[in-house]
């Protein structure tokens, strides 16, 4: 059968990975513990439907933000085009008076 050198051998390795299985067993349980203090499933639903019960709607944030663009009086990209369009007139009106004005200067001088 074995001797019992073999059987001491099986021994020990038996024991070492007992050793091994209570340090693993050791960690699961601490693990476990912090897992313990998690709300469980029905809490965590309740919890967030609480959180984003008072959630505005789409509509009220698009509301919202027109106001604040209003009230700040925020210029909106329509606006900036329209006085871009009228600084340019004006200063075309102005090259145009300004070469009439100096036609008639040199007319009057030549």
């Amino acid at each position: 059968m074995y001797e019992i050198k073999e059987v001491l051998e099986k021994l020990n390795d038996t024991n070492h990975r007992i050793g091994k299985l209570e340090t693993a067993m050791a960690v699961i349980e601490e693990r476990t513990k912090k897992l313990d203090n998690l709300p469980a499933k029905s809490e965590m639903q309740k919890l967030i439907y609480e959180a984003l019960k008072n959630k505005p709607d789409e509509n009220k944030v698009k509301v919202l933000i027109d106001e604040a663009f209003s009230s700040k009086k925020i210029a909106t990209e329509t606006i900036v085009e329209n006085q871009i369009i009228k600084s340019r007139n004006i200063i075309i009106i102005w090259t145009i008076g300004i070469i009439i004005a100096a036609t008639g200067i040199i007319i009057k001088f030549v």
